[in-house]
């Protein structure tokens, strides 16, 4: 089984949390760099 794990585009984290959703995909921001 394939996992994908997903990073932060900012600064690599990858300790992100969910952050509503757009258009049925889901947004996260990351929770070291509040990048989302």
């Amino acid at each position: 089984m394939l996992q994908t794990t997903l990073t932060c585009g900012k600064c690599s984290s990858a300790d992100l949390r969910k952050n509503g959703s757009r258009h049925g995909q889901p947004k996260y921001q990351c929770k070291a760099c509040r990048h989302q």
